[in-house]
């Protein structure tokens, strides 16, 4: 049995599949690299080992927070490197646009970015040091959540603090549980289990570690009685388990963005001057790519995840 919900959108529906879980089903053919759908996260998070080492973005929309040439130099470790055609890279100003929390100095790339985590869930979480007790509760729950979950990450314990907060800000605390709900549907049932790797018998203890430092943090900060049960034992294994099967994984990069504006430049009028220009770019940005991989490895990227109400299972 499956359940079909209508959606503002002309061109798909969203079905409820018992066996299949959450669909979404097109209404029309798309072409090949035709955009389907945009969609805000709910809440989104970066991952804590991405921000320790200082890969730059924007706490709220993950929106990189270095140039192109800043992101380069950083990941192949030279200062030396000077990047080309300036004029594609969007972030070249950056540093005059970064704005900062004037509390606890988190970046945002805007201030509409800044104020929309102040109403969602900063007010909260801001480390500001008007309560210390606070600040070093939320820096000790970050600090376990690294010592389980080195990198590769895949998903983020501040997932967990900005749901509290903006349970602890919103207005209609209902509306935000039932959106979190549709997000558990399915999460354990008889035709498909799912665990995330947090879960296996070897990280129990890290996890109830977790676990009750999360409790406290509710029981001395937020008060949250709705959110009680996600901290129980089981509970808590739910909440981790409906994170790593609805999260989508974000990555963004100041120099992916300067390298596709690169690829779109326009062609210069002779067709001889135009190879010259795409060969001596495509040899540079292949040159940058093997150096970040000598020095940086797979780690290129700003990275976090987030929960999406259409791209949820």
């Amino acid at each position: 049995m499956s359940t079909i919900t209508s959606t503002n959108e002309t061109n798909f529906v969203i079905d409820n599949d018992e066996v299949k879980g959450r669909q979404i089903i097109s209404k029309r053919i798309y072409q090949c690299g035709e955009l389907i759908f945009q969609e805000q996260p709910l809440v989104l998070a970066q991952f804590e080992w991405n921000k320790l080492y200082k890969y730059y973005a924007c706490e709220y929309c993950l929106y990189p927070l270095e140039s192109c040439e800043q992101n380069v130099r950083r990941l192949c470790q030279d200062s030396s490197i000077i990047i080309p055609h300036s004029e594609c890279d969007p972030n070249r100003n950056i540093d005059q646009q970064i704005v900062r929390c004037p509390k606890c100095n988190e970046m945002y790339c805007s201030i509409i970015c800044y104020q929309q985590a102040m109403n969602n869930y900063h007010l909260t979480l801001c480390q500001s040091n008007e309560n210390q007790n606070k600040d070093q509760l939320i820096r000790h729950i970050i600090d376990l959540w690294r010592t389980v979950h080195p990198p590769p990450e895949t998903t983020s314990i501040s997932l967990v603090l900005k749901i509290m907060a903006m349970l602890k800000q919103s207005n209609n605390r209902l509306l935000l549980l039932q959106e979190l709900q549709k997000f558990s549907q399915g999460v354990q049932s008889e035709n498909q289990q799912f665990y995330h790797k947090l879960l296996r018998k070897e990280f129990e203890s890290q996890v109830e570690q977790l676990r009750y430092a999360l409790e406290q943090f509710n029981e001395q900060y937020m008060q949250i009685v709705e959110f009680k049960w996600f901290l129980t034992s089981n509970g808590f294994r739910q909440l981790l388990a409906l994170l790593g099967r609805n999260q989508q994984g974000i990555g963004t990069s100041s120099l992916a963005i300067w390298v596709k504006n690169c690829e779109a430049l326009s062609i210069p009028q002779q067709a001889v001057a135009a190879a010259v220009v795409t060969s001596d770019i495509s040899q540079f940005i292949d040159a940058i790519y093997t150096k970040i991989d000598d020095i940086s490895g797979e780690f290129i990227d700003c990275e976090g995840s987030g929960l999406f109400k259409l791209q949820s299972c």
